[in-house]
């Protein structure tokens, strides 16, 4: 094991034996009788290095062993094969309430957990004040912890686990139940911690979390690794096969690939070419509603080269194109959209209210509509709503008298790259430009009294 390395996995698998009835689990053991269990293999073959100082972000779906793999390397778990070695003192946030007895109030949790991490009762009485004012829970420290809520315990154990000073902090979701106050508080502290050289092993289901946070990201996938590399790329490929399981998006041909990455110039290196999207009538039919008059039978956003784009940089500048059907005489008619996060919180709407962009339609046209437009969205994954409206004895701008004709809730998905320039806090940030006069400094007499 190497000096900077920390932690080291060697073909680590974990095997779960699972049995129809108790009593097969006690005939195998007594009667050596041949086995009866189902073999589960949470882990298969994991092999993995992290380094002193660096943060690992894992990535995956429910189910794809990434918090046995943690508590492996906690050592709350012990691997059915292979070797690992771990160097230093760990402080492990494995899920809510681990290492918490419920009968206990929150002071005795403190010390408890504590020298479980290896403090003195001595060192643990000089932080306790820290603890508790990070947690913020106010007189419920002496309260039994079976009376907290779900985000007051992990207050109290985020706090216990970073305050020992670890050589590596293990962060296993816990986080999601927080308040958004309380979230930017763990976070500040963990940055705090990793630019002190700390190890960090941080699951989320956050993607733009991972890309912001981590050096480096492992995806798993059925209890083995399916991707190890940079947070912006696993996290991509990561993104489009969760999204075209889900059928929002159509899978990347090789043909496609090869031949976008041949036209590729150096200015693009390193990007992933993506495909169209499934035609929108295939994929969100269920989600259509409006009366048919006019129907968006395709939806694509397009870069400055033309090619397809679901995974976009900050303010990079595209091109949203419409594909429009009628299905009866249609005069007179809008285009819009609404960008959303996956919380279904919306961001920002586009409308176009230009009656002469648009020709009056007859039955069974197909016209194709554009708009340039840019992004200019914090990192992380985002899903457009599009609509076609219309207007009842086409009275535009009588919001009274609207007409739906096609309104797509998930009409296309998208992510936006990490912002390289500079941390963006808030969800959307707007360059603008400032402009500042030098004002002449008044005479120090004249600010004294006479």
């Amino acid at each position: 094991m190497s000096t900077d390395s920390l932690i080291s996995l060697d073909n680590v698998s974990k095997c779960y034996r699972r049995y129809d009835r108790p009593g097969d689990r006690l005939k195998e053991i007594f009667w050596k009788q041949a086995s009866q269990a189902q073999e589960f293999w949470a882990l298969r073959d994991i092999s993995l290095r992290v380094q002193r100082g660096e943060t690992l972000g894992i990535i995956g779906r429910n189910g794809s062993g990434k918090s046995t793999l943690l508590q492996i390397i906690a050592g709350t778990l012990a691997p059915t094969s292979g070797i690992l070695k771990v160097q230093g003192r760990i402080a492990a946030l494995l899920e809510l309430g681990s290492g918490f007895n419920i009968e206990f109030t929150g002071r005795e949790n403190v010390y408890f957990n504590g020298q479980v991490l290896g403090l003195k009762p001595v060192e643990i009485e000089e932080k306790f004040a820290e603890i508790t004012a990070f947690a913020d829970i106010g007189d419920f420290i002496d309260q039994p912890v079976k009376t907290y809520s779900s985000g007051m315990m992990v207050r109290l154990a985020f706090a216990v686990a970073t305050s020992v000073e670890p050589d590596i902090l293990i962060v296993d979701e816990a986080l999601a139940v927080g308040d958004i106050h309380f979230q930017a508080k763990c976070f500040k502290r963990m940055r705090n911690m990793m630019d002190r050289g700390i190890t960090v092993l941080f699951v989320s289901h956050d993607t733009s979390t991972m890309t912001g946070l981590c050096d480096r990201c492992l995806w798993l996938k059925h209890g083995q690794i399916a991707m190890e590399g940079k947070p912006k790329d696993v996290t991509q490929a990561y993104r489009q096969e969760v999204w075209e399981d889900q059928g929002f998006l159509a899978a990347t041909s090789m043909t496609s690939k090869v031949a976008l990455d041949q036209e590729s110039s150096s200015e693009f290196e390193g990007d992933v070419a993506q495909s169209s999207a499934i035609p929108i009538h295939q994929i969100t039919e269920s989600e259509r509603i409006g009366n048919g008059d006019i129907q968006i039978i395709d939806f694509q956003l397009l870069d400055a080269r033309g090619r397809f784009r679901q995974d976009i940089d900050h303010d990079e500048l595209v091109t949203a194109e419409y594909t429009l059907k009628a299905n009866r005489n249609v005069a007179v008619y809008d285009i819009g959209l609404i960008v959303k996060d996956l919380k279904g919180n919306e961001v920002f709407s586009i409308l176009d209210l230009q009656p002469q962009n648009y020709p009056v339609l007859n039955p069974g046209q197909v016209i194709q509509a554009k708009v340039t437009l840019c992004f200019p969205l914090r990192a992380g994954a985002y899903y457009m709503t599009l609509g076609v409206i219309g207007y009842q004895d086409n009275q535009r701008y009588d919001l009274q008298r609207v007409i739906i004709y096609d309104h797509l809730e998930y009409g296309y998905f998208f992510n936006v790259n990490l912002y390289s320039k500079r941390v963006i806090h808030g969800p959307v940030h707007f360059e603008v430009k400032f402009t500042v006069n030098l004002l002449e400094a008044a005479c120090s007499e004249s600010l004294v009294s006479p």
